[in-house]
């Protein structure tokens, strides 16, 4: 976890983009954050803007978010 911003979007929208993502999968928040290689505590605090994705969590979401079909949600794919 980390507290610096994601490079790649702006973060002041970042709860309403993982409710996207858990939108579009189904999946209960807790899978979400083993699909990131996360705690489900982290996943709070990024919906409570208490916290931002770090680089690896970055790509983990981007990386998320084109296979759920939202391309660009979190910035630009690899």
């Amino acid at each position: 976890m980390s507290r610096l911003p994601m490079s790649d979007a702006s973060s002041d929208d970042l709860p309403q983009r993982l409710e996207r993502v858990k939108d579009k999968s189904g999946m209960p928040w807790t899978a979400i954050a083993a699909s990131l290689g996360v705690y489900p505590l982290t996943i709070r605090r990024w919906r409570a803007r208490q916290a931002r994705p770090n680089r690896r969590s970055s790509r983990a979401l981007r990386e998320l978010a084109r296979d759920l079909g939202l391309d660009g949600l979190f910035g630009a794919t690899d």
